[in-house]
């Protein structure tokens, strides 16, 4: 049943176009936003509260799994994985990226690099963000599904999506922050020169005293409704437990840039992450990945890439086989 309910997905996923309202990371935002909007849940929660608020609906996933007819949860299988796996909004900023790097439009490529996660939009930088949203998308949700299902499957995009949904809501305070700070720079120059013209108008009366009062006060007490406390968002508890679900399935998707690459460039590089617990799944798999595919002498912003995505897709196909043959020998149902 697992075998055959990702290879109906990743076959609807590739030839049909899904609405990004029925993907994960909109359906974990209105989650989210539901759970603060009753405060039973605040941003940058702590590991518990993380825990609880992304283990609720495997719970009931799992309830429905063990008491619902086999069919029923079959079909429950294929809506879970329809949902969770891959992104219809990174497939289509890929393909603008490819299309702004053919015709060598540089500044359109980071920009269209920085949507899919590409931070700072560093062109030598895409392979590897791509390996890892590849990886994001379809390779843990795979592997999740097949060790744990979906109720696992679950549990891991809500965490995943809480850490993104951090990330996205300590960024959109920022920029009212410093909207707002422009706002106040200019509603104090224009004050600023206000007073003088009254100041030249009147002279030294006593009425010039009132103009000279400071406007810093209002300005501190209006900013201090939005003025955000900027947390690292690697650091975050949330961040922990993405990294510690994290660890097995990074390092089974990189031994198996081994298997459809270079495998003996490779090995040396899998075998650092595997004795180095403390590296992060973007260096892990970009590490492996730029050894298995030998991208040395590529172009950054177009022919590595291509050979990385090219190298990630193997590495699927290397996957499902996989689970082929833990199915046939019954270790996988």
């Amino acid at each position: 049943m697992t075998l055959f309910a990702l290879l109906i997905v990743m076959a609807l996923e590739r030839v049909t176009t899904k609405s990004k309202q029925f993907h994960i990371a909109s359906l974990a935002e209105s989650y989210f936003s539901f759970l603060q909007e009753k405060n039973w849940i605040k941003a940058n929660a702590g590991l518990v509260s993380v825990i609880l608020v992304a283990a609720v609906p495997p719970f009931i996933a799992w309830l429905l799994v063990e008491y619902l007819p086999a069919l029923i949860v079959f079909f429950l299988y294929l809506v879970v994985l329809w949902v969770c796996l891959g992104c219809p909004v990174t497939r289509k900023t890929y393909k603008r990226y490819l299309e702004a790097a053919h015709r060598e439009d540089f500044q359109a490529c980071q920009l269209h690099s920085m949507e899919f996660g590409n931070e700072g939009g560093e062109l030598t930088n895409v392979g590897k963000q791509l390996v890892l949203v590849n990886y994001r998308q379809y390779a843990s949700v795979i592997l999740f599904f097949i060790f744990l299902g979906i109720p696992g499957v679950i549990f891991y995009s809500l965490v995943k999506e809480w850490v993104f949904f951090n990330k996205r809501m300590a960024n959109v305070s920022a920029q009212n922050a410093a909207t707002y700070d422009e706002k106040v720079h200019d509603e104090t120059a224009h004050d600023k020169k206000v007073h003088d013209e009254q100041a030249c108008a009147v002279g030294e009366s006593a009425h010039s005293s009132e103009f000279n009062k400071p406007v810093e006060e209002d300005i501190d007490i209006d900013r201090a409704e939005v003025e955000v406390v900027q947390v690292n968002q690697e650091h975050t508890d949330a961040a922990k437990l993405l990294f510690v679900l994290d660890w097995i399935p990074v390092r089974i998707t990189a031994f198996g840039f081994l298997v459809v690459g270079h495998f003996s460039n490779a090995l040396s590089a899998w075998f650092e992450i595997m004795t180095d617990a403390s590296v992060s799944a973007y260096d892990a798999l970009a590490r492996v990945s730029k050894a298995a595919e030998d991208v040395g002498d590529c172009d950054a912003h177009l022919n590595e890439p291509l050979q990385l995505v090219k190298l990630v897709k193997r590495n699927i196909v290397f996957i499902l086989v996989a689970l082929s043959l833990l199915t046939m020998v019954g270790v996988v149902a």
